[in-house]
């Protein structure tokens, strides 16, 4: 029996996030974004045994539907934290079990990790570069950070991945977040950003001379 895709955005080949979310959204991404699959699941995995990730979300361009093979992955953890300094504890340990993690996802050519974000946020920042080109950019920050950014109408692109049962029920998420035209991060760049490769050249994805400056 022929296997279906799930449904498409009007934009890309990335499934539609009003109709689709978490595994049923990972499950009906096409074939080239098969390594993007294999870290967003494994993180989806992991936020399942995890009681202090509430929920976990991806945006830009897949979020959009219009990612491509040389995409990467913009996503975000909502920790059961605190907002601001009374969280950064708990913030602060969530980013070290992703990184953690992040091995068991694929094979790693660098990781940097660091602050970002207001003071009064404690927000931390995850670039992984995997061996196949694959990118991640996670955001990590307290889950009330994200409820107000989403009723601001902050994030429209952010599809949930994952949620908590206890956060479903109180927050459900459905689709996008927001508006479109607001931009899609959830925290803001940091410097160390720009010395990250360009993510639309394979040739410098691949590449192993990062530098770790800032890194914590």
């Amino acid at each position: 029996m022929e296997s279906r895709q799930g449904p498409e955005s009007r934009g890309g080949s990335t499934p539609d996030g009003r109709e689709l979310e978490g595994r049923a959204w990972l499950a009906a991404l096409p074939g080239e974004l098969a390594p993007q699959r294999r870290v967003m699941a494994g993180l989806v995995d992991r936020c399942e045994a995890w009681p202090v990730a509430l929920s976990l979300l991806v945006g830009c361009s897949l979020g959009r539907g219009a990612a491509d093979a040389l995409s990467d992955i913009d996503a975000a953890l909502g920790v059961d934290a605190e907002r601001g300094e009374a969280g950064s504890g708990r913030v602060g340990t969530a980013a070290a079990m992703v990184v953690a993690s992040l091995p068991e996802l694929g094979a790693l050519v660098q990781v940097l990790r660091h602050r970002t974000g207001p003071d009064i946020q404690h927000a931390r920042r995850i670039f992984a570069q995997f061996a196949d080109g694959t990118q991640l950019d996670l955001a990590i920050v307290a889950q009330a950070e994200i409820d107000a950014r989403r009723h601001a109408g902050g994030a429209p692109d952010f599809i949930p991945l994952y949620q908590a049962p206890a956060q479903r029920a109180r927050h459900p998420l459905s689709g996008p977040l927001g508006n479109q035209g607001t931009r899609c991060r959830l925290a803001a760049p940091h410097p160390a950003a720009s010395r990250w490769p360009p993510t639309r050249s394979r040739a410098t994805r691949s590449g192993s001379g990062l530098s770790t400056a800032g890194a914590r």
